[in-house]
């Protein structure tokens, strides 16, 4: 293995659904001196929570995600605690790493990748509109959060209606707002 890229490593209880819907994973409190130190997020199951909502087998890391940015969580707002969002630019799932969580009950930790025996050049990267698609192609008749689909493509050559509802459905989902939310004007 040669990447010696850094990592955090969350522990979270919830789903890649709903991870994707929100553009990361979020609600996690870190001193600022962290940010901007990892490329990379790592998550790991927590089924002990009782608003679980991934079926991953407690402790495993099922989602590796390279790391947009560092924002206020979107999920608490108290000034006195603040919370972040990590966001992501794409993610893939991780199927190989069970038994990964080692580090108690404080649910986050940094470390290289290299020392968490992951090569991300092992795993299949993809934008988190896409992502979300593929699980939920992955696990139809399953519920799943009310989000937006992504609209199939006919082709690989997009028309411009198909182009431009991709687009405001990929909007909506980082944005995490109702797809009638997005209006996208072309000039000429």
């Amino acid at each position: 293995m040669t990447t010696s890229g850094k990592a955090a490593v969350v522990f979270t209880y919830k789903s890649i659904e709903h991870i994707c819907a929100v553009g990361g994973t979020q609600s996690w409190r870190m001193h600022q001196s962290h940010f901007g130190t990892f490329q990379y997020v790592v998550c790991a199951r927590n089924r002990r929570h009782e608003g679980v909502e991934g079926p991953e087998e407690h402790g495993s890391a099922f989602l590796i995600g390279k790391v947009r940015d560092i924002v206020p969580s979107t999920e608490h707002d108290d000034p006195a605690k603040p919370r972040f969002l990590i966001r992501m630019t794409e993610a893939a799932i991780i199927r190989d790493k069970p038994d990964f969580w080692q580090w108690g009950r404080w649910p986050t930790h940094y470390d290289t990748l290299d020392a968490l025996g992951i090569d991300p050049s092992d795993y299949d990267f993809k934008p988190l509109p896409e992502l979300l698609e593929e699980v939920r192609r992955t696990s139809e008749g399953l519920d799943t959060p009310a989000v937006p689909s992504l609209p199939r493509l006919t082709s690989s050559r997009r028309s411009w209606k198909e182009a431009i509802e991709y687009a405001k459905t990929s909007l909506a989902i980082e944005l995490g707002v109702d797809v009638e939310a997005i209006e996208i004007a072309v000039r000429m």
